[in-house]
C-alpha cells in the first residue's frame, strides 16, 4: 500500500499553464515521469486552495470544467478545498476565503458530483497505474490500468488530432469535455465489467 500522500503542487503548475495555453500539453507528462522516484507516495492534487487564486480567477467557466475533468482523471487523490463547489473565485486574502452560503447553486457543484461517481464506479480511474502513451506540444495520452479494467485518457488541442486507443479491446466512452481549443476524452475498456460498461454508454 502506498504510504500516506505529498501534495503535488508541480502537477497543478502544469496543467493550469495547459489550459491557459502557458505550456505544452505533454508537460504533464514530465511531471508524471517523476513518480518512479516516489513510488510508495499516493499524490494529493488539486487545482487551487484558500492559500491561492481559486480557479475561476485563473479560468473562465469552461476551462475550469477542463481543468476539474482533468484532476478526477488524473493518478492521484483529488482534494477540494470548500467553495470549489461553489465556483468561489478571489485572487487573494480575503476574497479567496470566502464565507461558504448554503444552499449552494452552482454548476459545478453538479459536475463535480458526476466526477466523483464516474472515479467511484471506475478503479482504472481510482487506483489505476499510469502509463504514458503519447506526448508532444498538442497531445497527450495516457493509459490506467488495474487488473479489472484500463482507462485512455486523452487531452488534444484542436487542431490536432486526437490520440487514438489500442484497437485490440473494446472502448467506451465515459466523458468528453471541451474548453479553450483543448479536448479532454476518457475511455474504458469493457474487460470482465459489460454491465457496467453498459450504462456508461448512454451517458
Amino acid at each position: 500500500m502506498p504510504d500516506p500522500s505529498g501534495h503535488d503542487a508541480p502537477i497543478r503548475l502544469v496543467t493550469m499553464a495547459e489550459i491557459r495555453r502557458d505550456q505544452p500539453i505533454g508537460a504533464i507528462a514530465q511531471r508524471l515521469r517523476l513518480d518512479r522516484l516516489t513510488p510508495r507516495l499516493a499524490w494529493a492534487t488539486f487545482l487551487d486552495n484558500h492559500d491561492l487564486p481559486r480557479l475561476r480567477s485563473v479560468c473562465t467557466d469552461e476551462g475550469a470544467r477542463l481543468a476539474l475533468a482533468a484532476l478526477f482523471a488524473l493518478r492521484g487523490i483529488p482534494v477540494l478545498t470548500y467553495g470549489v463547489e461553489a465556483g468561489f473565485a478571489g485572487k487573494g486574502d480575503p476574497e479567496n476565503r470566502s464565507d461558504l452560503e448554503f444552499p449552494v447553486q452552482s454548476p459545478f457543484r453538479e459536475l463535480i458530483a458526476r466526477l466523483s461517481d464516474l472515479r467511484a464506479r471506475h478503479p482504472a480511474l481510482a487506483d489505476g497505474l499510469t502509463q504514458i502513451a503519447e506526448a508532444s506540444r498538442d497531445s497527450l495520452a495516457l493509459l490506467r490500468s488495474t487488473d479489472s479494467e484500463v482507462a485512455w485518457i486523452s487531452i488534444a488541442r484542436s487542431g490536432s488530432a486526437a490520440p487514438a486507443p489500442p484497437t485490440n479491446t473494446d472502448w467506451a466512452p465515459v466523458w468528453r469535455e471541451n474548453a479553450r481549443g483543448i479536448s479532454l476524452r476518457i475511455r474504458i475498456d469493457a474487460r470482465d465489467r459489460h454491465g457496467q460498461l453498459a450504462s456508461a454508454r448512454s451517458t
